[in-house]
């Protein structure tokens, strides 16, 4: 059985979040990515799940890619956990920037654990204009057979896992992990998978 060739190009993606001028020297930009797995460790606040929301971000502008955002487990995709994910794009007016004034900011639906793009009235903040199609999706590796009977995405070609190492982490973790994994990337091949842990 052959496999699907995706379009999405991270490195593509990269290059236009540079020009967009969201990527900052103060923290790291990332370097050319050749592989399918890419795992990232540094010490806290060195913005890496901030510089890949932003790339995941510049990659759905460009290519229509759906990120998927992984942690461990349900407890920690919760709303109130991840409800200032995309602060520092919304701060720095990154949103505005990466879709050349389309969208201005982000918003959360629970209901469906997915960010969608959106435009906000600046001084009442309340949202005049929803994309209609999420940018991001929440996703724990601890829902993998649930995600596995019933969740499709064309679009998975990204996957962040956030906090990869934790202190709630199962022996079965990795067999979990990589079956989620199948269930987005079905047979495409490109896919990237980007691992981040402090």
């Amino acid at each position: 059985m052959s496999r699907k060739k995706v379009t999405f190009d991270i490195n593509q993606a990269i290059k236009d979040a540079l020009q967009a001028g969201c990527l900052s020297d103060d923290y790291f930009i990332p370097r050319r990515i050749t592989s399918t797995w890419n795992i990232y460790l540094s010490e806290r606040n060195r913005a890496k799940t901030t510089t890949w929301l932003i790339v995941g971000l510049a990659a759905y502008v460009r290519y229509n890619t759906v990120t998927h955002i992984l942690r461990s487990r349900e407890t920690m995709i919760a709303e109130s956990k991840i409800c200032g994910m995309y602060d520092v794009l919304l701060k720095n007016d990154y949103i505005s920037k990466l879709t050349c004034g389309k969208w201005n900011s982000i918003v959360y639906l629970r209901t469906k654990r997915a960010w969608f793009l959106c435009n906000r009235d600046k001084k009442t903040c309340e949202i005049s204009e929803q994309d209609q199609n999420m940018c991001a999706k929440m996703m724990s590796v601890d829902k993998s057979d649930k995600y596995k009977s019933g969740y499709v995405c064309t679009n998975a070609d990204f996957v962040i896992y956030d906090e990869f190492q934790n202190l709630t982490r199962r022996k079965d973790d990795n067999i979990l992990l990589l079956n989620l994994i199948y269930t987005l990337f079905r047979d495409r091949a490109g896919c990237i998978v980007v691992m981040l842990s402090n």
